[in-house]
């Protein structure tokens, strides 16, 4: 199971999106992300939500194994 936590403003987090690994902080309803993949992820145009952006605290294979799973799925 994937605990969920709340975002806080200015704290840097380790984040996930669609496989890429990149860090990045929440200010001022938006991401500031860094990393080797911070230039790739920000011309896919994230969504101003977040979405499919995925904040985790864990090893990275382990967000991957559940990404790939199917875990973070929206039963919405």
């Amino acid at each position: 199971m994937v605990r969920k936590f709340e975002i806080e403003e200015g704290v840097i987090y380790n984040l996930f999106y669609m496989g890429l690994s990149v860090q990045g902080y929440y200010f001022r309803g938006n991401w500031i992300l860094f990393g080797l993949f911070a230039v790739l992820i920000k011309k896919l145009k994230i969504h101003p939500d977040g979405y499919f952006l995925i904040a985790y605290n864990c090893n990275y294979f382990k967000v991957l194994y559940l990404f790939l799973k199917g875990e973070f799925i929206s039963k919405e």
